[in-house]
């Protein structure tokens, strides 16, 4: 993986941690956070951040866009998550060897942090050791929801469920872009939708046709639009939620 450094910048003034869903965290923790960055990098289109099996670091993605996943020895990957801006990547490596690949979907900027910040952190403050357990949890449950989405959904409900999880997501900091249709980024490929619901490239291409010309959904461009939120919430089973406020390193 090639690294290439990028311009420095204090954690304090941080853009993602000027969300109004950012978690307010106290001097002691904004300093400790500080000091554990170790540099801010390049991290290219297709290369991987976290490879299977290796050491992981604590990160955070500071802009673009990646994927999880686990491959099986026969070359097959299930992706079971994305990451947007402001996402801790790392949690599967805290104790130990990392169990999934985390590789970009984009360019992307990275945050990197000491290996044990997580450990200073929850030592030096208790609210902070709440804050990370509930990240933590929550990522617990984008992994149920995968289950349910792989073994409960039909196929084009696998992908509505997807979109309108991306969109809410990205709602969540800002990175929505609202007008006649709603727009967010999500540079996709067709593979990377299949790994991720358990289906093949030609199935996801007749879905995003069918989306498409239902006037639902389209992906294109690297972009997701969605023209018929009510529609795709239908298809998903669920309501589009606002989040609350999430804890950003």
């Amino acid at each position: 993986m090639s690294k290439q450094a990028v311009i420095k910048g204090s954690c304090e003034n941080c853009y993602l941690r000027k969300s109004p869903r950012s978690i307010a965290l106290g001097p002691r923790e904004h300093q400790l956070i500080s000091r554990s960055l170790v540099r801010r990098f390049v991290v290219e289109e297709g290369e991987q951040l976290v490879e299977t099996g290796q050491a992981s670091g604590v990160y955070t993605l500071y802009d673009g866009s990646a994927f999880e996943a686990i491959t099986l020895p026969d070359g097959r990957r299930q992706i079971v998550d994305f990451y947007i801006p402001g996402d801790i990547i790392g949690f599967d490596g805290i104790a130990g060897r990392a169990q999934r690949s985390v590789t970009m979907m984009s360019s992307a900027i990275i945050c990197e942090f000491v290996p044990d910040m997580l450990d200073l952190l929850i030592e030096a403050d208790a609210a902070f050791a709440r804050h990370l357990i509930a990240a933590a949890l929550e990522k617990a449950r984008s992994l149920e929801d995968l289950a349910v989405r792989l073994g409960r959904m039909r196929a084009i409900e696998r992908v509505a469920d997807l979109f309108l999880t991306i969109y809410t997501r990205s709602a969540a900091i800002n990175r929505v872009s609202y007008g006649g249709s709603i727009t967010c980024a999500f540079p996709a490929t067709h593979r990377i939708l299949a790994d991720a619901t358990g289906l093949t490239p030609a199935h996801i291409n007749n879905i995003l046709r069918e989306l498409r010309e239902g006037r639902i959904a389209v992906l294109s461009g690297k972009i997701l639009t969605i023209h018929d939120l009510p529609q795709l919430e239908q298809l998903a089973g669920t309501a589009a939620v606002e989040l609350g406020q999430r804890l950003i390193l």
